[in-house]
C-alpha cells in the first residue's frame, strides 16, 4: 500500500471513530422476552451530594418498543429511567406519601436489558452524566414471568450493580422490587 492511500485510509478511520462511538452509546438493546415492569428501590440510602436515588423504573415491554420506535413522547417519563430526590428541596404530600418538590429524572438514552446485564446511561443538568451497570436476579425474573404468581414486591435485593452520578465516585447499590400501583 502506498503512503498516500495509507494516509487517506487512516484519516477515514480517525474521522469514523466518533461516529461509531456515538452509535454505540445511543444503543437500545434488550431481550424482548423480559418483562421487568415495576420500580426498583434502594435497599439502603444511596446519596450523591444533595441527591438521593429514589428508584429505577421499567415500563412495560410495549412501552419500551414504542420508545425504541418513536423516541421519548412524554416529556416527564421514559420506560427506563432513574429518579432522584433533592434532599434540600421542600417535602410535599402526595397520594403515595411524602416526596420532594425537586426530583430529577434521568431518562436512559442508551440501555441494555438482558438476563446477563442491565445497563443505562443518561444525563440530567443537575446531576450530570448518570450511568448504571448491574445484574438482575434470574430467580426473580422467573417469578416475574409467572403470570399466576407474579410478585407485587420483594424486600430482598433483586437488582444490583454500580451507579455513577456526575462528579461523584461510583457506588455499589442493591435494589428491591415494587410493582407500583
Amino acid at each position: 500500500m502506498n503512503k498516500v492511500r495509507f494516509c487517506r485510509l487512516f484519516a477515514l478511520l480517525i474521522i469514523s471513530i466518533p461516529v461509531i462511538a456515538h452509535a454505540q452509546t445511543n444503543a437500545l438493546i434488550r431481550d424482548k422476552s423480559l418483562d421487568l415492569t415495576g420500580y426498583y428501590v434502594p435497599t439502603a440510602p444511596v446519596q450523591y451530594g444533595r441527591y438521593e436515588l429514589y428508584h429505577i423504573s421499567f415500563g412495560t415491554p410495549k412501552d419500551l418498543t414504542t420508545y425504541e420506535r418513536k423516541g421519548q413522547t412524554i416529556k416527564t417519563w421514559a420506560p427506563f429511567m432513574m429518579v432522584f430526590s433533592d434532599l434540600k428541596s421542600p417535602e410535599k404530600m402526595g397520594e403515595l406519601g411524602l416526596y420532594r418538590e425537586n426530583m430529577p429524572r434521568v431518562f436512559c438514552k442508551s440501555y441494555q436489558i438482558t438476563l446477563k446485564k442491565i445497563a443505562c446511561e443518561g444525563y440530567d443538568p443537575q446531576l450530570g452524566r448518570v450511568h448504571f451497570v448491574g445484574k438482575i436476579d434470574p430467580v426473580f425474573v422467573r417469578q416475574l414471568s409467572n403470570e399466576n404468581a407474579r410478585p407485587e414486591a420483594s424486600d430482598r435485593a433483586v437488582l444490583s450493580g454500580t451507579l455513577s452520578v456526575g462528579k461523584y465516585a461510583p457506588r455499589k447499590i442493591a435494589m428491591s422490587y415494587f410493582v407500583g400501583d
